[in-house]
């Protein structure tokens, strides 16, 4: 949920998951599905979509993440992602 904001923000909901099989097909199509949402919010094609898929993680260090939570915490917002 995006609740009082102060940045641009999109919330994107990927699958309504109530079953192994929900989940194996979101998992087997994960870099299409990261794809359609590359192009539909840039309108550019993701690099090297069309030969061998890679996906890229760790766009955040984990001290950055770190520090994300503690402020989300001291503002109160920590109940919201359970902890």
């Amino acid at each position: 949920m995006l609740i009082s904001t102060n940045a641009p923000a999109i919330l994107i909901e990927l699958a309504f998951i109530t079953n192994d099989d929900d989940m194996r097909k979101l998992l087997n199509n994960k870099q299409k599905v990261i794809s359609a949402i590359v192009r539909a919010v840039t309108g550019t094609e993701v690099p090297g979509s069309a030969g061998k898929k890679k996906i890229v993680t760790g766009g955040m260090s984990l001290v950055a993440i770190n520090e994300i939570l503690k402020c989300s915490w001291k503002k109160g917002f920590g109940h919201r992602f359970g902890f």
